[in-house]
């Protein structure tokens, strides 16, 4: 099946003087000024963000006991102090529930309603940081278990924000997207 270059030429053909990268995308961006070798090169780095994975509960306790707010946790969940957030008492209990649950071993991250429902548990966590002791870098560390490794634009699906080629973009992808030549790439 022959690769459909219609994300790599929009690409390509988006560098302006000051520099193109698609939205999603991490890497050098490519400019007019960069010759057909430096774009290819800046392209070969793109790197889109990888999908959401399912994280281990014991992940999150390990993260929450070595950073010494596990049990700090779950003392503000079950004695929650007065002028506590009403939301904030209850994002403890549920997110403690959650990390107690028996026969549950991970947290379905890769499910946009599961990671947004804990995305908004540690939101209330962090809204009352002096009670629950959940600070934004604790939620942002939290988060990132989730986070798998970025992956290589050129790879990466069209639907995921990539260009969907089967293989490494090459020149020899360029010469048959009609982008550049043989003159250009000898070789290729």
């Amino acid at each position: 099946m022959p690769a459909n270059y219609t994300t790599l030429t929009a690409a390509w053909n988006a560098a302006t003087a000051s520099g193109y990268l698609p939205s999603g995308v991490s890497g050098t961006a490519i400019t007019t000024a960069m010759t057909p070798q430096q774009k290819l090169a800046a392209m070969q780095g793109w790197t889109v963000a990888g999908p959401t994975q399912d994280v281990s509960i014991a992940q999150v306790v390990g993260y929450l006991a070595i950073a010494g707010k596990l049990t700090a946790l779950q003392s503000y969940a079950a004695n929650p102090p007065s002028g506590a957030a009403a939301s904030g008492v209850l994002a403890a209990k549920d997110f403690t529930t959650l990390l107690s649950l028996g026969g549950t071993t991970t947290i379905a991250m890769s499910l946009a309603s599961i990671a947004s429902g804990v995305e908004a548990l540690l939101a209330a966590l962090v809204a009352d940081t002096t009670n629950s002791g959940i600070t934004a870098t604790d939620q942002t560390n939290l988060l990132a278990l989730a986070a798998s490794a970025p992956q290589h634009w050129d790879r990466t699906p069209i639907a995921q924000g990539g260009a969907g080629l089967p293989g490494s973009l090459s020149a020899t992808d360029l010469i048959l997207a009609g982008l550049a030549t043989t003159a250009t790439f000898p070789g290729a």
